[in-house]
C-alpha cells in the first residue's frame, strides 16, 4: 500500500519502496502521490528517465508544492539545475 511504499522510501530501502509503489500505480493510476514517491525512488536508484514518467504523471494529476520539488530534484540528479530552478519558482 502507499503509506508502506512511502515508509521504506523515508527508511531508505528504495527497491522495495519502488516494488511498493509500482504495484499501487498498476492497482490506483490515478494516485498521485504513489506516483510522486515511485518517482523518487527511483531517481534514487539512478532510473530517471522511468523516474521521470511517474513524476511527470503525478505533477498532471496533482500540481502541488511536494510534485515539483520532487521534479527539481530530478533536474538536479540530471544535472539540468536552470530546469530545477524552475520547477522551484
Amino acid at each position: 500500500d502507499v503509506n508502506r511504499g512511502i515508509e521504506l522510501y523515508n527508511k531508505g530501502d528504495f527497491e522495495e519502496a519502488a516494488n511498493e509503489l509500482q504495484s499501487v500505480v498498476q492497482e490506483s493510476p490515478d494516485n498521485a502521490q504513489a506516483r510522486r514517491y515511485l518517482g523518487l525512488a527511483l531517481v534514487e536508484r539512478g532510473h530517471l528517465d522511468e523516474a521521470a514518467v511517474q513524476l511527470n504523471r503525478a505533477h498532471e494529476l496533482e500540481p502541488s508544492g511536494d510534485t515539483k520539488l520532487a521534479l527539481a530534484r530530478l533536474a538536479v540528479e540530471r544535472k539540468s539545475f536552470d530546469e530545477a530552478d524552475a520547477h522551484l519558482k
